[in-house]
């Protein structure tokens, strides 16, 4: 697709579509929100206005939570192959027709499949995967920022309008507050369907590719295949662990057990309904901070305070119960609320830094974990309440789970475990040394042949290799290669002229066409594409797999993964501004993996070459 405008934006403008994409995801996943916190509203209009069973109403939303936690990474993927756009404004309608099916529904089994399929799916796309994918393409230098206000814009969703909806409910029915929440959900998804063409480039698919591949199969199985490989990974199996015990804690246990809890020590519902409340509010303050200290800050100590501070809290909570409100309380309540879903930015930022492009896919399963911790913890809190008449083990075992995450979070590596600028200590690693030996006098080295001399004593080898020097290898100016071998290994990664690009450029040579080569579709552009041609406005970019981050064969390197992952990342934003220059200059970027097969590439690009000769004729 060619738009005709000027090249390059000013930067100003650029973080104008940023925040402008920020601000309608925002939007959308508050609108989410609301559809999860109005179910606990329906339940008891539905029994009682239908006669319907309490337990064929909770299957609608049993469905509706399961499909809301699996939902993530197969969105998260689908917004890779399409675009976040399209996936919100698809997950928005999806969500609005269950709202709406679930208004006119006449059976529990019509709920189930209104609000449980639709509201699940069309819920699921649009919270957690939508933060974190939104994040990653329009919160450039601030991700950790844009990743803690859309977690923060979902607490919102649930608590600033469980009032409003319960009012609704109450003043005209609830019927009347599911037509509302899909009358918004419509409002929502036409406002991004209205973003400006800047704010759409910013979020549009991060493979974008020759198009005509994949589907829905491709879809399900890069979710399916980045799992498989993540789960090959230690750092995978720690954050998993350690955001399920961040969901036992919180949203099984809390959100679950904290108002029984009140209960049995003489509270009333509507008091610990408050403290929840003031929870709520706090959650906004403590994830935006976590998302800025996120930006500046090693993440694993994000994470690392969260959890011990959360501990802290968890494990003095049985001593701060009372009968009626207190200031122990309200500090409980307002040191949770800046701990709850902190720790979503620094959980983030380390499946970036682990796992490269597929981070948000990533993000998407650890988030699942993070459901089935919470799952358990509902569970076992109530089982623990039945056998012990108290919940004050929950609390104290709760506290250890967190303890124990904060010291696995250490072992996680993080950002900071890549390569640094050269230092003195680092520059005493020894150089290669040529071992010496010597025969009865006469020098001569291992490969190397002398005569012997005639001695008096035995004939024997002497080892007299010199002392290796105090300064090893400098690099040159700009390089941070750790030795002279290793510069040579990365020079001799070729930047042009790789077996993919000749066989591609033989075949559509060989079809009559005639290009440039490595040349700037753009002289003010310091971006080079592998074949240009000028006449029709047309860019071919070979990419490699593993420096541009191929969803089918991008593999995250084991050593310096930090570094390495961050740089491919930075490739992959870098291939995407470059896109963006081009099209908005009136070029036509075609882009294609070095694993496709040449012929099918060169086909495509004689097609559309010839297709737009003839449209310019």
């Amino acid at each position: 697709m060619a738009i005709s405008s000027s090249r390059q934006e000013p930067e100003q403008g650029r973080a104008a579509h940023g925040w402008t994409v920020v601000a309608v995801a925002g939007a959308a996943i508050v609108t989410a929100g609301a559809f999860t916190t109005f179910g606990g509203l329906l339940l008891v209009p539905l029994h009682e206005e239908r006669g319907w069973s309490r337990a064929s109403i909770g299957v609608a939303f049993a469905i509706s939570m399961v499909l809301y936690g699996v939902t993530a990474p197969f969105a998260a993927a689908l917004m890779d192959r399409l675009g976040v756009r399209r996936v919100v404004v698809g997950a928005l309608v999806l969500a609005g027709a269950g709202a709406a099916g679930t208004a006119l529904a006449g059976s529990p089994a019509q709920v189930a499949a209104a609000w449980g399929l639709g509201v699940g799916l069309g819920t699921g796309a649009a919270s957690t995967a939508l933060a974190a994918s939104v994040a990653e393409r329009a919160g450039a230098g601030r991700r950790g920022l844009v990743a803690g206000l859309l977690t923060a814009a979902g607490v919102v969703g649930q608590f600033v309008f469980l009032p409003v909806l319960s009012r609704v409910v109450e003043g005209y029915g609830w019927q009347a507050a599911a037509w509302g929440l899909a009358g918004a959900a419509g409002l929502v998804a036409a406002c991004a369907l209205a973003l400006p063409r800047g704010a759409r480039a910013a979020v549009q698919a991060q493979s974008s590719r020759a198009p005509g591949t994949g589907g829905a199969s491709h879809v399900v199985t890069r979710a399916l295949r980045v799992l498989a490989a993540a789960t090959r990974r230690p750092a995978f199996w720690l954050l998993a662990g350690v955001f399920a015990v961040c969901g036992a804690s919180t949203n099984g246990l809390l959100w679950n057990h904290f108002t029984p809890a009140a209960h049995d020590h003489g509270m009333p519902a509507t008091s610990a309904s408050t403290l929840l409340a003031l929870v709520g509010i706090f959650n906004v303050a403590g994830t935006i901070a976590a998302g800025r200290l996120t930006d500046r800050v090693d993440p694993r100590r994000v994470l690392a305070a969260c959890f011990g501070l959360r501990a802290l809290t968890l494990v003095a909570l049985p001593l701060l119960w009372s009968p009626s409100v207190g200031v122990p309380l309200v500090a409980f309540a307002v040191l949770f609320g800046l701990l709850d879903v902190a720790t979503v930015p620094p959980t983030l930022a380390l499946c970036r830094v682990h796992f490269g492009p597929d981070a948000v896919v990533v993000f998407g399963w650890v988030n699942a974990a993070h459901q089935l911790g919470a799952g358990a913890m509902a569970h076992l809190g109530g089982l623990t309440r039945d056998t012990l008449g108290t919940y004050d083990p929950v609390w104290v075992g709760a506290g250890a789970l967190c303890a124990g995450a904060a010291v696995l979070v250490g072992v996680v590596r993080g950002t900071g475990d890549g390569p640094r600028p050269r230092t003195a200590s680092v520059q005493r690693r020894r150089a290669p040394v040529t071992r010496v030996l010597q025969w009865n006098g006469r020098v001569r080295s291992r490969a190397g042949a002398g005569r012997t001399a005639r001695c008096r004593s035995r004939p024997h080898w002497t080892d007299v290799t010199a002392q290796p020097p105090s300064s090893a290898w400098e690099p040159p100016a700009g390089s941070w290669a750790s030795s002279a071998g290793r510069r040579r290994n990365m020079q001799a990664i070729r930047s042009r002229d790789t077996s993919p690009e000749m066989a591609i450029r033989r075949l559509v040579h060989a079809q009559g066409l005639r290009y440039r080569v490595s040349s700037r579709p753009l002289p003010a552009l310091r971006r080079t594409a592998d074949l240009v041609f000028r006449p029709v406005r047309v860019a071919v970019f070979i990419d490699g797999c593993y420096w541009h981050g191929c969803p089918e064969h991008y593999v995250p390197p084991r050593t310096n993964s930090g570094y390495w992952s961050d740089k491919v990342l930075r490739n992959v934003t870098r291939d995407r501004d470059t896109d963006n220059a081009l099209r908005e200059a009136g070029w036509t970027v075609l882009r294609f993996w070095e694993h496709e097969p040449p012929g099918a590439c060169a086909h495509q690009i004689a097609d559309t070459v010839q297709r737009l000769r003839q449209r310019d004729e």
